[in-house]
């Protein structure tokens, strides 16, 4: 069986003809918000108050729609060839480790990563379906040893090991070029949102009052983060309190 986990339901009708098979879509942002490495009864009910709290999303909403999703993962069959459609921005690195801490290496036949151009603003979101189809045509088989150093970056995400991380981001370094950037943003921000607040502060001087517009051109300048209009949203609010 063919598995294809994407990280994103703008993606979902975009996929190319040949990737047939069943198809799973992480509908989380754990790179905001409170994690855990201790049991998915506890995480979901951390992130479930957390959307809740932070977006007026209902629990009832995040039981009923994400959770669902996520448990299809360690749920997958023995031998099936399992596709991680991610990208290269902090929201998406997060989940991809997460989504690596639930699979079982052991009984699949094959893990490929499917990424797309590297650069920020080169995400599935501004390819065209050719563009696409050639990314997953030159998806990327993990190794083992790749696999569980994904796995590692969540325990470590989880334990805010920064040390860890920037060690274990290494010699991922040729297939996500981009992670270190990602490890350094995420750091940065744990003491204080430094970069956030630095990003905000330079798109500030032109002095934009308006709150939608303030929003995308924090986006434009911040691609690293991989945000939506909300997520940023929720983001400003906090370093501006």
């Amino acid at each position: 069986m063919n598995v294809h986990i994407i990280n994103s339901y703008k993606l979902l009708n975009r996929l190319p003809k040949e990737a047939s098979g069943k198809k799973i879509v992480i509908k989380e942002a754990l790179s905001q918000g409170p994690v855990s490495n201790d049991t998915l009864p506890k995480l979901f009910e951390e992130r479930a108050q957390f959307f809740k709290d932070a977006y007026g999303i209902s629990e009832e909403v995040y039981y009923g729609e994400s959770m669902p999703e996520i448990m299809k993962i360690p749920a997958i069959k023995k031998f099936s060839k399992v596709n991680l459609w991610f990208e290269h921005d902090i929201m998406s690195q997060v989940n991809l480790w997460f989504t690596c801490s639930l699979i079982n290496f052991n009984i699949i036949k094959e893990l490929s990563l499917v990424l797309p151009s590297v650069g920020h603003q080169n995400g599935f979101e501004n390819m065209n379906k050719l563009q696409i189809a050639k990314t997953f045509k030159n998806k990327i088989n993990l190794t083992y040893h790749q696999f569980t150093t994904l796995q590692n970056l969540w325990v470590a995400y989880c334990e805010k090991n920064f040390a860890a991380m920037h060690k274990l981001s290494r010699p991922l370094s040729s297939i996500l070029p981009l992670l270190s950037e990602v490890i350094r943003v995420i750091e940065s921000d744990y003491n204080g949102f430094t970069y956030a607040k630095k990003v905000l502060n330079k798109i500030q001087k032109d002095k934009e009052k308006d709150e939608l517009k303030l929003i995308e051109k924090f986006k434009s300048a911040a691609p690293i983060y991989g945000y939506e209009e909300a997520q940023v949203a929720y983001l400003l609010e906090i370093i501006q309190q």
